[in-house]
């Protein structure tokens, strides 16, 4: 069963200990790159698929640091996330995919 999604209840914390020096989220975007965010500590698993940073209503977090962690509405555990370079991306063997 899949649980209803609203970016509007998702919250960050950040790590103890965050250092000055990591990019934003907005630096995966110029990455190109497509985020993939789970919570593998909930019982059915947490997903949210391809998290594309540039559109909302997740550009409100383009100027947080990506060392913040998204936490999961279930448990309020870390989200963990995988990047991954989205269809069409130049420089990278998708590059020749069409995005859908």
């Amino acid at each position: 069963m899949k649980r209803p999604f609203s970016a509007r209840g998702l919250r960050m914390t950040p790590p103890p200990g965050a250092s000055t020096g990591v990019g934003s989220y907005g630096d995966i975007v110029r990455r190109g790159e497509v985020a993939f965010l789970y919570c593998d500590h909930c019982n059915p698993p947490y997903a949210i698929r391809a998290v594309l940073f540039h559109e909302p209503p997740w550009n409100r977090y383009l100027n947080y640091p990506s060392c913040w962690d998204f936490l999961c509405p279930g448990c309020r555990r870390p989200l963990k996330m995988h990047l991954h370079y989205g269809a069409g991306t130049p420089f990278t063997d998708r590059f020749g995919e069409k995005s859908s």
